[in-house]
């Protein structure tokens, strides 16, 4: 089984209890040894590149080849990121894994504001991480409200209070277009960005 990530599948849907517990192996889908009591050899950090169906051979990364009887493709998801200028810079993340949250958790120790892109589950998870490591936390969302795919509108307009009352800020229907990296200065202002 090939991984590309630096170590076995966890439970994403928990992420963010990684915050509080700060282990992976807590996160972890399986015990240790499940997979090789189960006969899977697991290459952590490797991933598959090129995939030749009719040889049935796989090249990875690292060079290797194996090839297989059956082949099960669970490449997971990856995010839209919106065309914002500056979302390339060094202090905006997405919200995906392990690392991004080491590097999120990293950032914010030097930080006093904080953006999330997106209003949706997942932004919101991320916009209460952020609050949670004592960041002053904004979520930009181009809808008309958060959640919008949630709620209907009056549960919308409760939702927006609640955040408000408990000190996460958030703005609607903009563009949004401006430069992520604005007002650096200092290390003052960081956005985080969701993958």
């Amino acid at each position: 089984m090939f991984c590309e990530e630096p170590r076995i599948a966890y439970d994403r849907v928990h992420l963010s209890s990684y915050f509080s517990h700060h282990t992976a192996e807590e996160l972890s889908l399986v015990r240790e040894g499940f997979y090789e009591k189960h006969g899977v050899k697991v290459l952590v950090g490797e991933r598959a590149i090129t995939i030749n169906r009719q040889e049935k051979v796989i090249h990875s990364s690292a060079g290797r080849t194996v090839f297989y009887d059956k082949l099960i493709m669970a490449t997971g998801s990856y995010p839209w990121i919106p065309p914002i200028k500056g979302a390339e810079t060094q202090d905006c993340f997405v919200y995906r894994t392990i690392e991004d949250l080491n590097a999120i958790e990293s950032c914010a120790r030097r930080s006093k504001r904080g953006a999330v892109v997106g209003g949706g589950l997942l932004g919101l998870e991320a916009a209460g991480a952020l609050k949670n490591l004592g960041v002053e936390t904004h979520v930009i969302e181009f809808a008309p409200m958060l959640m919008a795919e949630q709620l209907d509108q009056m549960g919308g307009e409760q939702f927006a209070a609640q955040n408000r009352k408990h000190g996460r800020e958030s703005s609607h229907q903009q563009k949004h277009q401006r430069d992520c990296s604005a007002g650096h200065r200092g290390a003052q202002n960081h956005a985080l960005r969701r993958r």
